[in-house]
């Protein structure tokens, strides 16, 4: 399965012609605040729950999406991705 066409089109405009970005490169502290300020939540529910999205990005997609995705992504934004619903989280 692949992302649906409303989310999939904002992942692929964040490359233009030539390879410029057109995204906003953040890190983690940033990527959280944003969660937090969206979801009016706390700093730790906001975390658990972006891990939760992440989670489900995985398990929903398949062919690498989420490898493709991620190679875009900060290290420690990765992290995220990486530590999945449970378990802890460097």
């Amino acid at each position: 399965m692949q992302l649906p066409q409303e989310i999939s089109e904002h992942l692929r405009r964040t490359v233009t012609m030539g390879g410029a970005g057109s995204g906003v490169r953040f890190d983690r502290g940033e990527f959280v605040m944003r969660v937090v300020q969206r979801d009016r939540a706390d700093e730790p529910a906001a975390v658990y729950r972006a891990r939760v999205v992440f989670e489900v990005f995985r398990e929903a997609t398949t062919g690498g999406v989420v490898d493709k995705v991620c190679e875009a992504l900060p290290a420690d934004v990765r992290e995220l991705v990486d530590a999945g619903s449970i378990g802890p989280l460097n």
